[in-house]
C-alpha cells in the first residue's frame, strides 16, 4: 500500500505542477513503466490482506 500511495502522490505532484500537460500513455502504463513490479506488488498486498 505505502508503494501506491507514494505513487499517487508523485503523479499528484507532476499534475500540480503542469495541470495542463498531456500524458504521453495512459496513467496505468505510466506507473507501470515506472514501477515495473507494481502490479505484482500491489496483487501481493491484497493476498496479504486477505489472509
Amino acid at each position: 500500500m505505502e508503494t501506491f500511495t507514494n505513487g499517487i502522490k508523485l503523479a499528484a505532484q507532476k499534475i500540480t505542477e503542469d495541470p495542463l500537460g498531456v500524458p504521453l500513455i495512459a496513467g496505468w502504463d505510466r506507473v507501470t513503466s515506472a514501477i515495473p513490479d507494481i502490479l505484482n506488488m500491489i496483487r501481493k498486498a491484497v493476498d496479504e490482506d486477505n489472509k
